[in-house]
């Protein structure tokens, strides 16, 4: 899960590794169970992926 949260850190503009990126990692686009749990409960995971995107940029 972590090497999943890196990627995300890694992304342009992002220099630290955050809560945010753990949360993200497990629901990288279409990887993970976390996706696919999410998915299967009917969360919206695509939603979910830019309002947490957005909250690291703030």
């Amino acid at each position: 899960m972590l090497g999943l949260a890196q990627r995300e850190a890694l992304a342009p503009e992002s220099r630290t590794l955050t809560d945010g990126h753990i949360a993200l990692g497990p629901i990288r686009e279409g990887q993970g169970a976390g996706h696919g749990v999410l998915h299967d409960r009917g969360a919206d995971v695509p939603a979910l992926r830019d309002d947490l995107r957005l909250a690291l940029d703030s």
